[in-house]
């Protein structure tokens, strides 16, 4: 696994992996597989589970910074289209 973080810091980057990939949505399992196959995308991303599914942004003690800046560049984002 991951070497040289603690394993409350383990459980929060695979949960923080897997947010933009949540288990029972058949889209973007599908979207993930399409482009895997196209791409260098990794679809192993679809194994990441995070055991518990943190629900607010200030519950991510190691990762906050960088969802944040997500938060803040894709939250208010609307696609014009859907591909």
């Amino acid at each position: 696994m991951i070497e040289g973080i603690g394993d409350e810091e383990k459980l929060e980057t695979l949960g923080t992996l897997a947010l933009p990939f949540p288990e029972n949505d058949a889209a973007s399992r599908m979207w993930c597989r399409k482009h895997g196959e196209r791409s260098k995308f990794d679809t192993m991303m679809l194994k990441c589970k995070s055991g518990h599914r943190k629900t607010a942004l200030e519950e991510y003690h190691y990762r906050y910074d960088r969802l944040l800046i997500l938060k803040e560049d894709f939250g208010e984002a609307r696609p014009t289209t859907i591909a």
